[in-house]
C-alpha cells in the first residue's frame, strides 16, 4: 500500500511536470506569436506610411500637371479661334506651349508595383489597386499624347519653319522654352487644315489625359483617408 501511495505521488508529480512543461511551451509560443504579429504589424504601418509619403508626392505631380494641361488646353482654344473661326482680338503668350509634353512620373507605383499584396486589410489593397489602374490609364492615354506632340506637332512646326533657332543658343533655360516657337508663324500655320487636324487630335488627347489624372487624384485622396483611418484605429 505505500509503495502504491509513493507511486500515486511519483505520477501526479510527473503529471504535473509534464503539465508545466507543455503550459509553459504553449505560453512561449503565445509571446513569439504575439511578437511576430507585432513585428509584422511595425512593417505594415511602416509600409503604410510610406505609400502616404508617395501618394503626396503624386498629388503633387497630378495638380501641377492638371495646371500645365489647362494652360495647353487654353491655347488650343485660342489657335482654334483664330485659324478656324478668325478671331482677330486674341493675344498669344505662350505659343511654345503647342510642343509642351508634362513631365509626368508617378512614383507610387513605381516603386513598389506589388505593394498591394503585401497589406492584409482588404479595404486598403483594394483602393490600392483601384489607384493603380487609375495610373495605368494616365500613361496609356500620354503615350498617345506624347505620339501626337512629340512626332507629329513637333515635326509640322519643323517643316514650317516656326522655330525660333536663336532661342537655343546664347540664352537661360527657361529664356529657351518661352521663344522657342514664332508666335507669328504659329498663327500663321493655325489657319492651315493639316495643323488644325493634328490642332484637333492633340486637344482631344489633352483633355483626355487632363480627365484621368483629375481621376487619379480623387483616388489618391480616397486612399490617403483609408490609409489613414486603418493606421489610426489598428496600429
Amino acid at each position: 500500500m505505500l509503495s502504491k501511495g509513493k507511486t500515486g505521488k511519483y505520477l501526479k508529480y510527473a503529471v504535473g511536470e509534464i503539465l508545466l512543461v507543455v503550459i509553459g511551451i504553449l505560453i512561449a509560443l503565445q509571446v513569439n506569436n504575439w511578437n511576430e504579429n507585432r513585428k509584422y504589424k511595425n512593417i505594415e504601418k511602416d509600409l503604410l506610411n510610406t505609400i502616404t509619403e508617395n501618394l503626396k508626392l503624386d498629388s503633387l505631380s497630378f495638380s501641377k500637371n492638371l495646371r500645365r494641361l489647362r494652360t495647353i488646353d487654353s491655347l488650343h482654344n485660342q489657335l482654334y479661334n483664330i485659324g478656324v473661326l478668325g478671331a482677330t482680338d486674341i493675344e498669344i503668350k505662350h505659343p511654345s506651349n503647342i510642343r509642351f509634353i508634362i513631365d509626368y512620373a508617378p512614383i507610387g507605383k513605381k516603386n513598389d508595383p506589388f505593394v498591394a499584396d503585401k497589406i492584409k486589410n482588404t479595404r486598403v489593397r483594394q483602393e490600392i489597386i483601384k489607384y493603380f489602374i487609375s495610373v495605368d490609364n494616365i500613361d496609356e492615354s500620354l503615350n498617345q499624347l506624347k505620339d501626337i506632340v512629340g512626332n507629329q506637332i513637333r515635326g509640322y512646326l519643323g517643316q514650317k519653319e516656326v522655330y525660333n533657332l536663336s532661342s537655343a543658343f546664347g540664352n537661360g533655360i527657361l529664356a529657351i522654352y518661352d521663344k522657342t516657337v514664332n508666335k507669328t508663324l504659329l498663327i500663321e500655320i493655325s489657319k492651315e487644315p493639316q495643323f488644325q487636324q493634328l490642332l484637333f487630335e492633340s486637344n482631344i488627347k489633352t483633355k483626355e489625359v487632363a480627365f484621368f489624372i483629375a481621376r487619379a487624384l480623387k483616388q489618391n485622396s480616397i486612399l490617403k483617408n483609408v490609409i489613414s483611418k486603418e493606421i489610426k484605429h489598428n496600429y
